[in-house]
Parts: C-alpha cells; sequence; structure tokens
C-alpha cells in the first residue's frame, strides 16, 4: 500500500502485526522485511477530546514527558470546563 504525497510516494504497512517489537518508550520494530522502525506520537489533543473521563484522563496527560506544557494546560483547560459546568 502506498500513501500519496504531494513530493513522494511513502509506503504504508499494517496496522498491526503480531511480530512488531515495542521499544520504550514510543518505538516499535518491524523485523520482517526491511526491520522497519516506527516512531510513535501521541495528539494529546484529540485524547482529552474524545473522552470525558476525566478520572483516567487527567492521570495520562499528567504523565506525559514529551511535550509537558502542553499536557499542563489540557489539564487545566479539562479542569476550568469542569468546574465552570459544576459552579
Amino acid at each position: 500500500l502506498y500513501a500519496a504525497k504531494p513530493d513522494r510516494r511513502v509506503r504504508v504497512a499494517e496496522m498491526y502485526d503480531g511480530r512488531w517489537s515495542l521499544l520504550a518508550p514510543n518505538q516499535v520494530l518491524d523485523p520482517s522485511g526491511r526491520g522497519t522502525l516506527w516512531q510513535l506520537t501521541v495528539n494529546l489533543g484529540a485524547v482529552l477530546g474524545a473522552t470525558f473521563e476525566n478520572d483516567v484522563v487527567l492521570p495520562f496527560l499528567m504523565r506525559r514527558r514529551a511535550e509537558p506544557n502542553l499536557s499542563r494546560r489540557l489539564c487545566l483547560d479539562r479542569l476550568k470546563e469542569v468546574l465552570g459546568e459544576n459552579g
């Protein structure tokens, strides 16, 4: 499979394969074929928008180290939203 990019074609792999190895903290190694290595990123805004379970999402956001300022801002935004609705 290939995904079209304006300047080049990029090979798209399977969404999941049982042979993959998860490497801490954010990499996946596919040992088959050419040994492809992917780096994963999490869209924290999308995670926050996808759940209303504050007892789950707030601790998740507070544990993020990659973008601490973004995580803190998102937590504060959610807390302001909750306090605004209930206050």
